[in-house]
């Protein structure tokens, strides 16, 4: 089912919703939450039918219309609890062949873009009216396959389609036994399961004596049932109430067998089905292809080919040597060893006795939320390990620490600092004072190129270990910052295009996203006469390759900068051999010479006219 961005960011903030219920009402037992249109319709339901309250009283207290309620209450009279089920979000128009087709590649091939599995849908007869990038795009992000998203939002969203489909079985089918003129004596029947579910997790959510087993033998629910049913609860709110059963095997074939079939029936329209079994050496008959065929509106012989082997082929097989990444310093130098072998601050240490008598008022609690932060991407180990050897060996910070705390807290100048009362920084430094000028700037100028460069790498690689970035979506970018300094050329400072296209001094940052995390990997400064094409892979060999997996690498995204050929080559065919490369090009005389024996072909078609 396609659902609606709405319903995606609902499902999602459950988890989110029910724990936070819970910490309110310091309950064991997920149940309520706040605003959910399943809770709220239930609980007016039960103040009319259970308790007696008059329908227009109930509907105030939890500000349903009136007119709603006789909607609500028609739907559990027919329906049970299966009718009280909603999500927000307007209705969205089906395309269940076009679903299907999609996560038919998409679970045969789950690395494949978004661009492929749309060539595919356009190339087949039963798909190609409705094949649209938007449309698939929102059928990926319904079933956890979207841009960005976790490896467990694949799971998290078939128990959710599962319930769905469930839900939309159960909602054809009637419960008899209630009646609205005997409501309290009809409120629980035993046609209802859903019911006794969700009033199981309802006692013992607001009942506090209530005890598991007695409550689950009255309302005749195992108890192992509770905690599974509590459990799901956490992640999928009351939709953990619906039955979600895994399926069985719906289709003796398998969606391996019918993207073999669909691509070799594509590139060879005129093939007969034992010409695909034996050229494609398929493990089936002659009649399973034709099935395919015909389920996919193959037949005609006489349509023209289509070849998408290239974009939804299977992954090359490494069979190069694994990747060994750097070893990070936060491995290398444990904690326990910093905490023996190295001092604490004196001066942090008196303020710390002396706040245990005496109250320090902090504005800016910043930089304290982000010492553990700090201290969990190895900060301390790396400067122990790669940092100025003068600055290792005694205390566990010093002022380059504070320096790091300065420049997050947002201080641009250190003479702002010193200014400041707020030792919020100073106590996130593991600093008790902060110190003079001329110290911040001696302690700072220790660091030589070579160190700086290898604690960058550690930044990065820990960073990894902790799964803040991927390196598996890359983009590769080429800015300009103008220089507003004097005497650019005394100081070898090159001139590069700004915005407005005119030749400035300046420098040129190199910046590697990644994409699927959103964060920079890496970046690094140049001068204003480099080009891209010529530092692209040194930037790469020095803060990429030692870092993430080359073979690893998916996708690769480049800006119009980068334009050298053998470029492309280097990083196809030799680096990134299990990627694809993604170019932004414009028409400058390179381009036009790559392009120019394509453009040659006779099998291109007119674009159509606006008039």
């Amino acid at each position: 089912m396609i659902l609606s961005p709405a319903a995606i960011k609902y499902f999602k903030l459950l988890s989110s919703k029910v724990t936070s219920a819970m910490a309110s009402h310091q309950c064991a037992t997920p149940y309520f939450i706040e605003t959910d249109p399943v809770i709220r319709h239930y609980e007016v339901l039960r103040k009319v039918w259970f308790g007696s309250v008059p329908i227009k009283q109930a509907c105030t207290e939890h500000g349903l219309p009136r007119s709603s309620y006789y909607e609500i209450e028609d739907r559990f009279v027919h329906h049970g609890l299966a009718g009280l089920f909603s999500y927000p979000g307007a209705p969205v128009t089906q395309a269940p062949n076009l679903e299907q087709l999609v996560l038919i590649v998409k679970s045969c091939r789950p690395t494949v873009s978004q661009l492929a599995v749309l060539r595919v849908a356009q190339a087949v007869p039963v798909t190609h009216a409705v094949a649209d990038s938007k449309v698939i795009s929102k059928i990926l992000n319904s079933h956890g396959y979207g841009y960005s998203r976790l490896e467990t939002d694949r799971d998290f969203f078939a128990r959710i389609q599962r319930s769905l489909e469930e839900l939309n079985g159960s909602g054809a089918k009637l419960v008899e036994g209630r009646n609205r003129g005997k409501r309290k004596e009809t409120f629980f029947v035993d046609a209802d399961p859903y019911h006794n579910r969700m009033e199981l997790l309802r006692e013992l959510f607001f009942n506090s004596k209530a005890k598991v087993y007695d409550t689950c033998t009255r309302l005749n629910i195992p108890v192992t049932t509770y905690y599974r049913l509590a459990k799901e609860y956490r992640l999928y709110g009351p939709w953990a109430i619906i039955s979600a059963n895994a399926h069985g095997k719906k289709d003796s074939i398998s969606d391996e067998l019918q993207l073999k079939i669909l691509l070799e029936k594509l590139e060879h329209p005129s093939w007969s089905a034992q010409h695909i079994v034996d050229a494609g050496k398929l493990r089936c008959s002659r009649y399973v292809v034709n099935r395919i065929t015909k389920r996919w509106g193959l037949q005609d012989k006489a349509r023209l080919p289509v070849a998408l082997d290239r974009f939804v082929e299977l992954s090359k097989p490494r069979t190069e040597e694994p990747c060994r990444p750097i070893e990070t310093a936060y491995d290398l130098l444990p904690e326990e060893i910093v905490l023996k072998t190295r001092r604490i601050n004196r001066h942090f240490e008196l303020i710390c006795k002396k706040m245990k008598t005496h109250a320090y008022n902090i504005c800016d609690p910043g930089p304290l939320l982000l010492a553990p932060f700090v201290n969990d991407l190895g900060i301390v180990q790396s400067f122990e390990t790669y940092g100025p050897p003068k600055l290792r060996g005694k205390e566990i910070t010093n002022l380059a620490m504070l320096n790091v705390f300065r420049i997050l807290a947002g201080y641009r100048r250190i003479s702002h600092l010193n200014n400041s009362k707020d030792r919020s920084v100073a106590l996130a430094g593991g600093i008790g004072l902060f110190g003079s000028s001329s110290r911040f700037y001696e302690q700072s100028c220790e660091f030589k190129f070579d160190q700086l460069h290898k604690m960058k790498l550690d930044l990065v690689a820990r960073a990894k270990q902790l799964g803040i970035i991927e390196g598996l979506k890359l983009g590769f970018d080429f800015h300009f910052k103008d220089f507003y300094g004097k005497n650019a050329d005394e100081d070898g400072i090159g001139k590069g295009p700004n915005k407005k296209g005119d030749l400035v001094p300046g420098f040129r940052p190199h910046v590697a996203w990644d994409l699927a995390a959103n964060v920079i990997i890496s970046i690094a400064y140049y001068q204003g006469a480099v080009r891209s094409t010529k530092i692209i892979r040194q930037f790469c060999e020095q803060n990429i390759y030692p870092i993430l997996d080359p073979l690893a690498v998916e996708e690769i995204y480049m800006d119009s900068e980068y334009t050298k050929e053998t470029d492309f080559h280097y990083f196809k065919e030799t680096i990134f051999k299990n990627g694809e490369i993604y170019v932004c090009l414009k028409q400058n005389p390179q381009i036009k010479k790559l392009i120019a024996p394509a453009i040659q072909e006779d099998n291109w078609s007119a674009f159509p006219s606006n008039k």
